[in-house]
């Protein structure tokens, strides 16, 4: 007697998501093969916010007849309803992966999430360490703790490659946070609390 799939859907996976899941920033590439050299370039579009499952574990290894391979620096569980594809850059924690690998996993006939195999590229933390960067405490911003539409005012001008960081959270412009000349107003809320990294 085959097995059915009645009552199983890609929304039992939400719940799940809901409590596990934290925010990181997706890129989204497109490779375009250049006509002349036959090169592959990428493009990426404007980081958007995702509230996915993401983690880390020892690196894992597989035999190889050139070697011992890695699998991978970090995983993703992504729900069905997202997607993401290979070559796609994720952020977290001011961690830079790449996505190297997807695999489906399905309930019976229904996919309920992907799971995705990462690969470190870059440590943000680390390139902006020669940088000019300032930090502010949240209680500087202007309106009441904990309020969106917050300010906070600059030492100069906010540049087009300029960073904001909450925490350990880089912020998305147009999105999380709009500027205007110095001034940087906040779509999120933003606590007294709060660490507000600038990086010019």
């Amino acid at each position: 007697m085959a097995l059915s799939n009645s009552g199983v859907s890609a929304a039992d996976f939400n719940q799940i998501n809901t409590e596990w899941g934290q925010t990181i920033t997706y890129e989204a590439v497109t490779k375009t093969i250049m006509n002349i050299t036959g090169a592959a370039e990428n493009t990426y579009a404007a980081g958007v916010s995702k509230s996915w499952i993401f983690f880390k574990r020892e690196k894992r290894y597989m035999w190889d007849p050139e070697g011992l391979l890695q699998l991978g620096d970090a995983y993703l569980i992504i729900p069905s309803t997202d997607t993401i594809y290979r070559y796609d850059k994720i952020t977290v924690d001011l961690e830079v992966y790449r996505v190297e690998m997807l695999i489906p996993r399905k309930l019976l006939d229904t996919t309920i999430y992907s799971y995705a195999v990462l690969f470190k590229i870059s440590d943000l933390e680390e390139e902006y360490e020669m940088s000019s960067k300032t930090v502010y405490a949240g209680s500087v911003c202007t309106g009441i703790d904990n309020a969106t539409g917050r300010t906070l005012t600059h030492t100069s001008n906010m540049g087009s490659n300029s960073l904001v960081i909450v925490g350990r959270v880089v912020l998305i412009v147009n999105v999380d946070y709009s500027t205007s000349s110095a001034v940087i107003t906040f779509n999120i809320p933003i606590s007294n609390s709060d660490t507000i990294m600038i990086v010019a």
